[in-house]
């Protein structure tokens, strides 16, 4: 949520599907609303700007409101109505120095809870996340199946052996003769 990728090609593309800001009109980041990077201390006119162009892409795709069956209108779905109200409201914030240093300090707030929990990840790792031991064997271990079940799978070749081994004399599951086995 803290990285916000910074994308704003002028003039903006026509299809929403070459450019993804579109899709971060209802961000909680006021900042990534009007896709500005928040650690470059944007201007009032960069602001002003970024919200100008945005409110004007979003105009000119009014028109597929009245289609529902396009693709592009599904696409930007909610977006049609609410974009141009949560873009100003981004823009009124961040022109006010109040409200924006109070938005850089949650910002920063949330960068640094986020760098402690990820220090904290790699602290106290638990085990199942430490690298294994790699065995001397390169195969991995066979999986136990339950010895009806693996008869069950045996291919049709391996059972014919099996039926001439018992029809020699010999058991299958031993080396002993039948004679023996008595």
């Amino acid at each position: 949520m803290l990285d916000v990728s910074v994308a704003f090609p002028l003039p903006l593309p026509d299809d929403p599907n070459k450019w993804d800001g579109w899709s971060k009109y209802n961000s909680s980041n006021l900042y990534e609303r009007l896709c500005l990077d928040p650690q470059e201390n944007p201007t009032n006119e960069a602001i002003e700007e970024h919200c100008r162009e945005l409110l004007r892409w979003w105009q000119k795709k009014l028109p597929l409101k009245n289609q529902p069956t396009n693709p592009i209108a599904q696409l930007l779905g909610r977006g049609l109505d609410e974009s141009s109200r949560y873009l100003t409201e981004a823009r009124m914030d961040l022109l006010d120095p109040a409200r924006r240093r109070v938005m850089d300090n949650e910002l920063a707030a949330q960068k640094q809870e986020q760098a402690i929990a990820e220090f904290h990840k790699y602290l106290t790792m638990p085990d199942r996340h430490r690298p294994r031991r790699r065995s001397a064997c390169r195969f991995p271990a066979r999986p136990r199946v339950h010895p009806l079940r693996l008869r069950r799978r045996r291919p049709q070749w391996l059972l014919a052996s099996l039926l001439i081994r018992t029809a020699n004399g010999r058991d299958s599951r031993t080396s002993r003769t039948q004679s023996e086995c008595r």
